[in-house]
């Protein structure tokens, strides 16, 4: 959906805001039932923040729970937004 409506971006492309979507790798994750460590975007959070070099997110099934998470800017896959202005 994000990259169809020109909503997707990766990190370095565009500010990155409160309310935005981050994506995850699920490569290794215990809950991916293929768990062959295969690098595929599947996980999500919703970012509360900006630090810098890294993104505070709020996410559902860490360890079973909803979490506050620190996420590097590094392990993010993309962004997708949900701004009118992109």
């Amino acid at each position: 959906w994000g990259k169809k409506n020109n909503k997707f971006f990766e990190v370095g492309q565009k500010e990155i805001k409160g309310g935005d979507i981050i994506i995850l790798d699920r490569a290794g994750s215990s809950s991916d039932a293929s768990s062959n460590k295969v690098s595929r975007a599947g996980h999500t959070g919703l970012v509360l923040s900006d630090e810098g070099d890294r993104l505070v997110t709020i996410e559902a099934n860490v360890s079973n729970r909803i979490k506050v998470c620190s996420r590097p800017k590094s392990v993010i896959k993309g962004i997708v937004t949900w701004s009118s202005k992109g």
